[in-house]
């Protein structure tokens, strides 16, 4: 495609791992190059994984931050240069500068907070048109961490409130974002982009995993957010009941080594911890259903791709289930708490009916996340800027 006439887009990203940012900015990217946009992709670290999933139209590249030679060797500063402390001391034109250099763009996309956010603040072209990407739910934890990389949370709120528009995961994403920066105007809600042909074509991929009775899945990070411990505590629980199930646990993170030991500890045997997947839909296309058991949840990727795959759903009730479920709908929506998890749990293995209820409704649900209704939404708020 001849993109010397089309609008260019610049995407920053934080990393290029394998997890939910990821996915959205691909399947992002990849729409917006087939829509007639010239779209580059900007990394800022130098640890990623390849980027296989993007067309090779794409222009892709990625950088970490400037290093010390001297402090690098020494074992205090090289833990201080290497914990982000370099980019939260320079200014923003100085990050634009070293991350992406000069070349100009007609639209600069910060997706996810932090250094993203800063480096397209810091752009010096006055003619491009801003947007705040934002996928986090900014009421959870103490924290704060949507400010960091920024000296101070006033410098943090005054980059947020300049940007042409924000664009939030979800309708409680918007809702936190407004209360805790203050910012009312050009925000909007727009639900994070599925490629629904690649994920059923990926779906049918064999795995060597064999499902044999009643499932549950869980994919997603193993964090302290997610609440994966607590979904083992229900598995436990259930198991106690009598009930005859699996649970396949795909991910991997901070909190894997806390997972294995309780489930070696508990002798959870229906319980597979099964690492991080490249290509996930599989197991969550044979799963009876998936759970997201999170404490905090801006969207819920895994949530969007199994009703696409028309697999029911459970969720504990925060900010991006509640939208992606509308309610509980589409899915069971539990409180926010173990015990509640785990009456779902136990419900939709007692309730034929009621599994296929969700079913149904996950069907329904799928239409929801077409790619056209969504790039056409994200068209007309660039126009309307």
């Amino acid at each position: 495609m001849d993109t010397s006439c089309k609008k260019k887009v610049l995407m920053v990203v934080h990393s290029w791992g394998i997890g939910g940012v990821r996915t959205t900015v691909t399947n992002l990217s990849n729409a917006l190059y087939k829509r007639g946009y010239d779209v580059t992709v900007a990394v800022t670290s130098n640890k990623v994984l390849k980027p296989d999933d993007l067309l090779p139209e794409i222009k892709f590249f990625a950088k970490e931050e400037r290093q010390s030679k001297i402090f690098s060797k020494l074992p205090y500063f090289k833990h201080f240069w290497g914990s982000g402390m370099w980019s939260t001391r320079q200014p923003p034109q100085k990050l634009y500068k070293h991350f992406i250099g000069n070349e100009k763009y007609d639209i600069e996309i910060a997706q996810f907070f932090g250094r993203p956010l800063k480096v397209v603040y810091g752009s010096p072209n006055k003619n491009s048109k801003k947007i705040a990407w934002i996928h986090s739910d900014f009421a959870y934890g103490e924290t704060k961490g949507f400010l960091s990389a920024f000296k101070t949370s006033e410098e943090a709120i005054t980059a947020y409130k300049s940007f042409d528009a924000v664009i939030c995961a979800s309708e409680g994403v918007k809702d936190s974002f407004e209360k805790e920066i203050g910012r009312k105007d050009n925000n909007f809600v727009l639900y994070n982009l599925n490629d629904r042909a690649k994920i059923k074509a990926l779906a049918e991929e064999e795995v060597d995993v064999k499902k044999e009775r009643f499932t549950f899945v869980f994919v997603g990070r193993l964090s302290e957010e997610k609440g994966v411990t607590r979904l083992l505590s229900c598995v436990k629980k259930l198991n106690a009941d009598g009930f005859d199930f699996d649970c396949w646990i795909v991910g991997d993170g901070a909190e894997k080594q806390l997972a294995d030991s309780f489930v070696k500890e508990n002798s959870l045997t229906n319980v597979r911890l099964l690492g991080q997947q490249k290509n996930p839909y599989p197991y969550i296309k044979r799963a009876d259903v998936l759970v997201l058991p999170s404490k905090a949840e801006a969207y819920g990727l895994s949530l969007a791709e199994a009703l696409i795959l028309h697999t029911p759903c459970l969720a504990t009730d925060c900010v991006g289930p509640r939208d992606i479920l509308d309610g509980g709908k589409y899915g069971l929506l539990t409180a926010n708490d173990e015990e509640s998890i785990y009456k779902g749990m136990k419900k939709l293995l007692s309730d034929g009916e009621l599994l296929f209820h969700y079913r149904e409704m996950a069907k329904q649900r799928a239409v929801f996340f077409e790619e056209e209704k969504i790039i056409s939404e994200l068209e007309k708020i660039i126009k309307d800027l």
